[in-house]
């Protein structure tokens, strides 16, 4: 937009068509402000902006405002004092401005590549990341599976030693033997049980 605006005024020496140049150096300015915030966390993408903002200064100063300050006194100053359009259309010829866009387009390619390898760690990163959220989850469920499982076989397996023990005790007194003797030390109602069943025989 800078280089249109430029363009634009140096063929018809109009102040308007400037403007894309001078809001374009606020825009510039801001937008390299902003990438630098953005990527304040990798100091060699910073300097690398810095580098760049530096090229697109350098062509405002050298060739931009150059071109405007020969094309203002094409235009205002008297005839006889004045360059002609001529030397402007030479001075444009020299292509000054190639050289600074072709090494700011070089440093952008750089900057952008350097970004998209970052996103792609990144996100490779972040998916790893969600992997080992997942696997940790399932490992957790797992793990609390087995041990509500070992709770409950413990459990079962402690209640149905303690009625096989009753039974045992009922079937010794239906026969008659009263010798046997039925202790549970347990506080549930199963113990509770096994303590009456003893203290009736």
């Amino acid at each position: 937009d800078m280089e249109t605006g430029m363009r634009g005024f140096l063929i018809a020496g109009q102040d308007e068509f400037l403007e894309p140049f001078v809001s374009g150096k606020t825009r510039i300015a801001d937008g390299f402000d902003e990438l630098k915030q953005t990527v304040s966390d990798n100091p060699p993408q910073v300097e690398r902006l810095h580098e760049t903002q530096a090229i697109i200064n350098d062509w405002m100063v050298n060739v931009a405002e150059k071109a405007i300050a020969m094309r203002r006194e094409i235009r205002d100053v008297p005839l006889e004092n004045q360059k002609t359009m001529m030397d402007m259309v030479e001075y444009v010829r020299l292509k000054e401005g190639k050289t600074y866009f072709d090494s700011f387009r070089e440093h952008i390619a750089t900057f952008i590549s350097v970004e998209a390898e970052l996103m792609d760690i990144r996100q490779q990163n972040a998916d790893q990341g969600a992997t080992n959220t997942k696997l940790t989850i399932y490992l957790g469920v797992g793990l609390i599976l087995l041990i509500s499982m070992a709770f409950a076989w413990f459990f079962a397996s402690s209640i149905a030693r303690a009625m096989r023990q009753g039974v045992d005790f009922a079937e010794a007194l239906r026969l008659g033997d009263l010798s046997k003797r039925l202790s549970l030390k347990r506080g549930d109602e199963v113990g509770q049980l096994a303590n009456a069943l003893d203290g009736a025989a």
